[in-house]
């Protein structure tokens, strides 16, 4: 009898810790979900700069989210056949006129995959912002394409306008050299991380393949609206 009431006893003290340990892991998914849910938005708002993250609360940012951000269309590149979802950023709550486009982009860096988010003008001529959603590069060198240092030439506009024949969408190049007016690197070049050329050289090789995938998918679609 008493070895009986001892199993009793050890059943229903791991029915309880059980149902403790699912419940905590349940409530842990959902603050997981919802975190990445939040991470999610705050890089559309920094990557088309539509508003001041830190002013925001996530109610406040999830309506700016579903009033000027748009990404229900797909796109596919007709020679690599990579489908991508086209994140479609307004001015206003109105959706009247286009901020940008945006895409997402992913590679191999230094050490680990690299992946983030592009963002173009409307008329797929110039980059509007880069943000670099995760990365395992070194701390304080290749993980530095995070920070503005690296970001800002793309903030600013680089030009992605289809190049010549044989010629590249971007270049990376050193911080303290400029290429020359006229140079296919002029008004493409992004600033290399200094002591992170292999992180850097990563960036240049992926931004390029994805940025010619974007452009001619978006060439195409443009194509067939217009029933070219």
């Amino acid at each position: 009898m008493q070895r009986f009431k001892t199993v009793l006893f050890m059943i229903a003290v791991a029915v309880v810790f059980g149902s403790a340990v699912t419940g905590i892991h349940l409530l842990s998914q959902k603050t997981m979900r919802e975190n990445e849910a939040f991470l999610e938005q705050k890089s559309l708002v920094e990557l088309f700069n539509l508003g001041k993250v830190k002013s925001l609360s996530k109610a406040e940012m999830n309506t700016l989210i579903q009033q000027q951000i748009d990404s229900s269309e797909k796109c596919i590149d007709p020679v690599t056949n990579w489908q991508f979802t086209i994140i479609k950023a307004f001015k206003d709550s109105t959706q009247k006129e286009l901020k940008g486009y945006g895409f997402e982009f992913e590679g191999l860096g230094f050490w680990a995959p690299i992946k983030g988010k592009l963002a173009v003008s409307p008329d797929l001529s110039k980059t509007i912002g880069i943000k670099i959603t995760q990365q395992q590069e070194t701390p304080g060198l290749g993980g530095r394409i995070e920070e503005e240092i690296f970001t800002t030439s793309f903030a600013e506009g680089l030009t992605i306008s289809p190049p010549k024949s044989g010629k590249a969408f971007l270049y990376m190049g050193a911080p303290e050299l400029e290429p020359q007016k006229g140079s296919p690197q002029f008004e493409r070049k992004f600033d290399a991380i200094t002591g992170a050329t292999q992180t850097s050289m990563s960036m240049e090789r992926m931004l390029n393949d994805f940025v010619a995938r974007f452009v001619r998918a978006m060439n195409n679609r443009k194509e067939a609206e217009n029933g070219i």
